[in-house]
């Protein structure tokens, strides 16, 4: 659910995401960006492109967790650091 609330802001704006803290119903997220210099090829707009990785979509499958139907995500204190992963 949090990603779609990503997406569905996302769609309506044409400006850089990356830019803007994103509110979710699990706390803010802050996204970066997707290119750091003018990639090649004839990609269009690319400077405008946002990236979110890592954010949670569910509870970690782990102990009382284990064996059961995929749980919520816990909300978070603070703005989550979607660069997870990022090169």
């Amino acid at each position: 659910m949090a990603l779609a609330a990503l997406l569905s802001q996302a769609s309506s704006s044409s400006a850089a995401l990356y830019d803007q803290v994103i509110q979710t119903q699990y706390g803010p997220v802050q996204g970066y960006a997707a290119f750091d210099s003018e990639p090649s090829g004839n990609l269009t707009n690319w400077q405008d492109i946002t990236v979110w990785k890592g954010i949670p979509f569910a509870a970690s499958t782990a102990g009382q967790n284990r064996w059961k139907a995929p749980q919520p995500a816990s909300p978070w204190n603070g703005t989550l650091d979607a660069n997870i992963g990022a090169l």
